[in-house]
């Protein structure tokens, strides 16, 4: 159902954009691929390494390496001003759609393809991982004792409860139960697949469509609202930084930050922040503001520096995000079977070896996941959209057959 035209005008004029679909932001891909390995360093560093109070006569490589691994919350802010840049120019499409009814039900399946292709083998990867654990390291410091480090600060033999995994499968979990301890990371998916949800509700309420699956659709993102409300509003707050994505995307399509002088100026403003950050914790806020004034502006659509390298590693950044903490868990389960790992190892040559050995071994078994899940996103979407067209059809026909009766 459309809204009234003089307003369906205004709305195509503010959200249609104004620079060609067709370019490919190189710095998108690099943001993604950084943010991702900047998530496995923090957690690697968290996991197997002592903190930075520890290690004695740190040299220049020492600091900079807990300099670097200090950036993992940072990075999970970046994605949502990647994922309200990316999704919510999707977003300002069926706002100003014109056939918002055949619309909507597309953009949800492509963001459930997204998320679930990757987010359910994951699930059982990590089940599978939990498994062994409980099996052969039951009573290993990092399953059964609390406080192992920042990464881990229950025991992960909690997980044990079958209703952690019943809410990440649903992606329930930070709104009715807790994320699995196996798996933390999975916390920011159902963040992200709230602010999709909600967003497409208010486009639904926007264009005034009141079929029964946009009823459901509404209902269903009020409760994830109150759900978060009551239980962890930080959901709901940190949605004003995805906003702010959608805000850049916004600015970008129609091309308001302009010149070297203001591209540069993001620039600068994004790595102060950055480095500021680390030194007096400022809110999350200020990144983001800084993140989506770098990638909103116009100029990054005619920069493609090592464009092939970004792709080819933004391709499995998700993949990588999502199985990289409990392939962390196996090396640190293999690391106490060999009496190494009955506390957190000391800053040493050794140690740092262990640690990056272990960040290529998850480099490259999450290339290989991603093979098997990330890689076939728009199979998976196809085979979904071919079914949902199936069932239209069927039910067109259904609805010709019962208006030929009443005749």
């Amino acid at each position: 159902m459309a809204v009234s035209m003089p307003i369906q005008a205004s709305l195509a004029a503010l959200l249609k954009p104004q620079v060609s679909r067709r370019h490919s932001l190189t710095i998108l891909f690099h943001l993604r691929w950084i943010a991702a390995l900047l998530v496995v360093i923090s957690h690697l560093r968290q996991n197997i390494l002592v903190d930075y109070p520890l290690v004695d006569h740190p040299s220049l490589f020492a600091k900079a390496l807990y300099w670097i691994a200090g950036y993992g919350p940072d990075a999970v802010i970046i994605f949502f001003i990647l994922s309200g840049f990316l999704v919510g120019r999707k977003i300002l499409d069926l706002v100003i759609a014109e056939d918002i009814e055949r619309q909507w039900p597309r953009f949800l399946v492509d963001r459930f393809s997204r998320i679930f292709i990757v987010l359910w083998p994951a699930m059982l990867l990590t089940a599978i991982i939990f498994a062994g654990l409980l099996l052969f390291i039951p009573n290993a410091p990092f399953m059964a004792e609390p406080s192992w480090g920042w990464a881990i600060r229950y025991p992960i033999d909690l997980d044990k409860d079958w209703r952690s995994w019943l809410g990440s499968f649903f992606l329930f979990n930070e709104f009715y139960t807790r994320t699995l301890l196996s798996d933390g990371p999975l916390w920011s998916l159902a963040f992200e697949w709230f602010y999709y949800i909600f967003a497409l509700a208010i486009v639904l309420l926007i264009r005034r469509v009141t079929t029964p699956g946009a009823i459901i659709l509404i209902a269903y993102a009020v409760l994830l609202f109150v759900l978060s409300l009551k239980n962890n509003p930080a959901i709901v707050l940190l949605g004003s930084i995805w906003v702010m994505g959608v805000a850049a995307r916004l600015v970008f399509d129609h091309q308001i930050l302009r010149g070297v002088i203001l591209q540069y100026l993001g620039i600068a403003l994004f790595l102060g922040v950055l480095i500021l950050d680390r030194i007096y914790l400022l809110p999350p806020y200020f990144l983001g503001v800084a993140t989506a004034f770098l990638v909103a502006h116009t100029n990054w659509a005619h920069y493609n520096f090592a464009g092939a390298l970004g792709r080819s590693l933004a391709d499995f950044s998700y993949s990588l995000y999502v199985i990289h903490f409990p392939l962390c868990l196996i090396a640190m389960a293999v690391l106490y079977k060999l009496g190494l790992l009955n506390q957190r190892l000391p800053y040493d040559t050794t140690s740092l070896a262990i640690m990056f050995a272990t960040l290529l071994m998850i480099m490259i078994v999450s290339r290989l996941f991603a093979a098997l899940t990330e890689d076939r996103t728009h199979a998976f979407r196809t085979v979904i959209l071919r079914h949902m067209q199936k069932m239209l059809n069927r039910q067109a026909r259904v609805n010709a057959n019962v208006g030929l009766d009443g005749n």
